[in-house]
């Protein structure tokens, strides 16, 4: 009996996450794989090393000019739910830091989860209206503790949620969520307007981007 229980919980968790696309980020097979379309696309890594992560690899920003490009911006090609998950523990306080962005050449970012000068998360959204939504969180980032982080994409709601080790953290209502051309994603960086700014001091671990809200029964890392 406890052999078949266990077969059929590994069945529906096989099942659950077979019904998500997603993007994979890790050191280990130097890819940014997307399920969405079954290809992969390289990316470019300038400074960051490699150290070790929560399940393998993880890559190491020196907070100075370190950053992962990927010219396939993936959240930008989705008009409907949305999410993506990473791990990250932090080196400095006191600045404003990006752990990682999405955007074009505008003056915004359409997309960035950032660590406030406060120390608390933050999560910037651009709109389709080109308004600027901000989801803060409360919780003080400690230094050299891992996290993990889901940032939510509700289309139904016009909703977004950032959540901090699984406890909902902020939201942020009537975000019309902006498909607007987007020109790469940037890992450990906010990239705006052609540039880059608010480089982040630390490790970032398991990045994952999901074509699927992450409710309660879907989080995962």
């Amino acid at each position: 009996m406890k052999k078949l229980l266990l077969f059929g919980l590994v069945a529906f968790l096989l099942i659950g996450l077979s019904s998500m696309a997603f993007a994979d980020f890790t050191t280990d097979n130097q890819a940014w794989v997307s399920l969405q379309d079954g290809n992969k696309s390289s990316f470019d890594v300038y400074g960051a090393t490699g150290t070790a992560g929560i399940l393998n690899g993880a890559y190491d920003f020196d907070g100075v000019d370190d950053r992962v490009i990927t010219s396939t911006p993936l959240i930008g090609t989705l008009d409907s739910d949305w999410s993506f998950s990473l791990w990250f523990n932090s080196d400095t306080a006191g600045v404003f830091q990006s752990i990682f962005s999405e955007g074009g050449a505008g003056a915004n970012p359409t997309i960035a989860l950032r660590k406030t000068n406060t120390n608390v998360l933050d999560v910037v959204i651009r709109d389709d209206s080109g308004d600027l939504n901000t989801a803060t969180g409360t919780t003080p980032i400690v230094l050299g503790t891992n996290y993990s982080v889901i940032v939510t994409y509700e289309s139904t709601t016009d909703t977004v949620r950032l959540y901090l080790n699984n406890v909902l953290e902020a939201s942020a209502t009537n975000v019309n969520w902006n498909t607007v051309t987007m020109t790469l994603n940037a890992i450990g960086v906010n990239y705006q307007g052609g540039s880059y700014s608010n480089y982040f001091d630390g490790s970032i671990d398991e990045l994952k981007i999901f074509d699927k809200n992450l409710n309660r029964k879907k989080r995962i890392i």
